[in-house]
């Protein structure tokens, strides 16, 4: 399991706040990782339309690219 979290200043002062942003599981019975993303009630969900894969470097795109605005807003 990796998980990526975001740091940056609580509103321009200099205290820095830090939020998990998404998860990448990793299963070992299929070979395979799955990208989650963090709600706003701070439960991990499965990211729409992003299907288990060996590909890790397909995942980080698709968090990158994030199409459903769930990971930056």
């Amino acid at each position: 399991e990796v998980k990526l979290s975001e740091a940056r200043p609580f509103r321009g002062s200099h205290v820095w706040t830090e939020r998990q942003v998404a998860r990448f599981k990793y299963d070992p019975a299929t070979i395979r990782w799955q990208l989650y993303f963090r709600t706003p009630s701070e439960r991990w969900r499965k990211y729409p339309s992003a299907e288990p894969t060996n590909n890790l470097k397909a995942l980080v795109e698709t968090l990158r690219d994030d199409p459903f605005h769930l990971f930056w807003g």
